[in-house]
């Protein structure tokens, strides 16, 4: 049985891919980086204090056999632009080097739909710089999920996206016809996607799995 570590596991997505993970018996241990306490406890659950040392330290502690990377902010959240990038790429590039250095064999990230390093969109730009950066790092297998806006209960609100679905639940039907590529996405979707990714056998290189494929429940190996 594995080891997985989860970064941002009190969020949306890291929260629901810790469930899934205490509920897979093919995890015997699951370790959460946070800096705030977890909702709950659990025998195959531990939480490690977010900083530097742990960060750099964890590998040591723990046989990790894979990394699911949930973190994720906004602008308005981290305060500035250069602080959501020091979460969004520095902080995920800094844990995927320490996991390679380890000889962690699996990564995932959740990055988003339209990343590119030469996007106009800052937060495209900073998600696409992120992904080049741990595209050359070296990781055995990386799975990159590219999401559109993601669906799903909160327990922070966010004022963009909570605009953006209520517009989609009244554009849906065009969104859906026009536009399939764009639509919103449940988070479940993207941390089964994740699970699934990580678990074919004898994978490597680089899986970018993009929204339409989370939507449709693609299997990577197909």
């Amino acid at each position: 049985m594995k080891t997985a570590l989860v970064l941002g596991a009190t969020g949306l997505t890291g929260s629901i891919c810790i469930d899934n993970l205490l509920d897979d018996e093919r995890y015997q241990s699951v370790i959460a980086i946070s800096r705030s306490p977890l909702p709950k406890s659990h025998a195959k659950l531990t939480r490690v204090e977010l900083n530097d040392e742990q960060l750099q330290s964890i590998y040591q502690q723990f046989d990790i056999d894979e990394v699911y990377c949930c973190l994720g902010t906004t602008i308005k959240k981290a305060g500035s632009q250069q602080a959501f990038k020091a979460i969004d790429k520095d902080l995920v590039v800094k844990i995927a080097k320490f996991a390679h250095q380890a000889n962690v064999s699996n990564f995932a990230v959740i990055s988003a739909l339209g990343a590119n390093e030469k996007a106009m969109s800052f937060y495209n730009r900073v998600k696409g710089e992120m992904e080049q950066a741990l595209m050359n790092i070296g990781l055995e297998y990386l799975v990159i999920m590219r999401p559109s806006l993601i669906l799903g209960s909160r327990q922070e609100s966010r004022t963009g996206e909570d605009f953006a679905k209520s517009l989609y639940r009244f554009l849906a039907p065009a969104v859906d016809r026009l536009c399939p590529a764009y639509q919103p996405v449940e988070a479940t979707d993207i941390v089964r996607s994740m699970i699934d990714a990580l678990n074919q056998p004898q994978k490597s290189g680089i899986e970018i799995i993009e929204n339409k494929d989370i939507i449709n429940g693609k299997q990577i190996s197909d």
